[in-house]
């Protein structure tokens, strides 16, 4: 069974359990065309005694799948590129047994949800699916079991030796363009030999985590003339756009990076923010800005600039995308926090966790802060009392290969400097090169 419309899989996934099944598994592949007409695809799942289950966690409209799901959809559970054409791997597990199910998408898991030994799976509800029958939607490598499989059963799999020379040329292409920065050309490389290595009996998690990077080339080859080498791809954004700026996509309104400039009075601030795509994984990532030197021999000290990461976090599924309050449920990542300490919240990306450390005399100790229970059995937290302690500077953080990180940058100009250009560099740690900011100062008018 080889390829079938998604009206199928509905039907065959429908007999391939029973009601009231314990455990249970399916993975596939599906892809979607590009279309002139809007129609609904939808992956979801319903749980007995769990309303909300009942909202399809996979929903898109596949004349704009090559949007980023999650980022400013109402109730989407899934946050990860999905490019058009292209082939997707989904993967669910239930096990009331163990006390939970989870969603993978790609490769990376998106959801958990917990679940009680008395639990009950509604088969019958467990695919809703709304297709057009014109679609070019289809699915294959359809697998179901009726027990809890390893992760290499349920993500095993064959790639085609043409998908992985597919895969091998567009890296080597990439890393030949004109241009592009020798980091970059290096990354490429090494995806392209990674590609190569890929055939029968695959892990399709990996696989299709690497074609997620294939499908940023496009997006990515522009960014890559930045004259930055370094293990993260610098790239200038609008840090006023209206959209959200998320790890898991290249945004829209990405362009190269050609340095930093900010305009402010005298006595007055101003901020300027870009983000990075890691070409790998990175540890102690830092950026340090110098003294700004200006007209007199003047300067702008280090200590006036602030370097701050923007900290995506999970809020309720409407927040960012409208002011309609919205259930804890359906987590969305939201770029609210501006942290000189990355490690003050962790985010646990595949649970949707908010985890705040506290930072007692006797050592750290850690809160969930996104625990779903009753307001009657809410656990008492107060932010003015526990120690919520966030570092004075800049502090270095981990990245994560093709996770973007958006920093935001504040300047504020004396009020005895002389008006004119002040410039300076802001270092990337792990780099030779070095990228300079600008800042124009006017003089205050009072």
């Amino acid at each position: 069974m080889k390829k079938h419309f998604l009206s199928t899989l509905l039907a065959f996934s429908a007999l391939a359990a029973t009601a009231g099944e314990s455990e249970f598994a399916l993975a596939f592949r599906f892809r979607t065309d590009p279309s002139e007409k809007d129609f609904p695809v939808a992956y979801g799942l319903m749980h007995k005694g769990k309303a909300y289950f009942a909202e399809a966690p996979f929903e898109f409209s596949a004349k704009s799948v090559a949007g980023v799901l999650g980022a400013t959809v109402y109730k989407m559970a899934i946050e990860r590129e999905c490019a058009p054409g292209a082939w997707h791997h989904v993967a669910f597990a239930y096990s009331a047994t163990n006390g939970w199910c989870r969603l993978w998408f790609d490769g990376k898991q998106q959801q958990e949800f917990a679940l009680k030994p008395s639990d009950a799976l509604d088969a019958d509800a467990l695919l809703k699916l709304k297709p057009d029958p014109k679609s070019g939607a289809e699915v294959e490598d359809l697998k179901t079991f009726k027990r809890l499989p390893k992760m290499e059963e349920l993500f095993a799999g064959d790639v085609d030796a043409a998908d992985a020379q597919a895969a091998k040329a567009a890296f080597e292409q990439a890393a030949s363009a004109p241009g592009v920065t020798a980091a970059f050309a290096a990354w490429c490389r090494a995806k392209a030999k990674e590609a190569a290595a890929f055939g029968e009996g695959s892990d399709l998690g990996a696989w299709h985590r690497l074609e997620t990077l294939r499908h940023r080339l496009p997006k990515l080859l522009p960014l890559a003339a930045a004259k930055v080498e370094s293990v993260a791809l610098p790239f200038a954004i609008d840090r006023y756009a209206k959209h959200k700026h998320v790890p898991f996509a290249v945004p829209s309104d990405a362009q190269p990076f050609a340095g930093l400039e900010l305009k402010a009075a005298l006595g007055e601030w101003d901020c300027a923010s870009f983000m990075v795509h890691p070409l790998g994984d990175a540890k102690g990532f830092f950026l340090k800005p110098t003294d700004l030197k200006g007209p007199n021999g003047e300067t702008v000290k280090a200590s006036e600039v602030d370097v701050r990461v923007v900290k995506c976090w999970y809020q309720c599924g409407a927040a960012f995308n409208t002011y309609f309050p919205a259930g804890r449920g359906m987590r969305l990542l939201c770029p609210e926090m501006l942290l000189h300490d990355d490690d003050l919240m962790h985010v646990d990306t595949g649970n949707r966790l908010n985890i705040l450390r506290l930072s007692y005399p006797d050592g750290p100790q850690y809160a969930n802060m996104t625990e779903v229970v009753s307001e009657e059995h809410l656990t008492p937290f107060n932010i003015y009392q526990e120690p919520v302690l966030d570092a004075k500077e800049f502090r270095p953080l981990d990245l994560d290969e093709g996770c973007m990180r958006q920093f935001w940058l504040t300047v504020k100009l004396p009020v005895d400097r002389t008006p004119g250009d002040y410039t300076g560099q802001l270092v990337l740690s792990q780099t030779q090169g070095q990228d300079k900011v600008r800042i124009w100062a006017d003089e205050r008018k009072t």
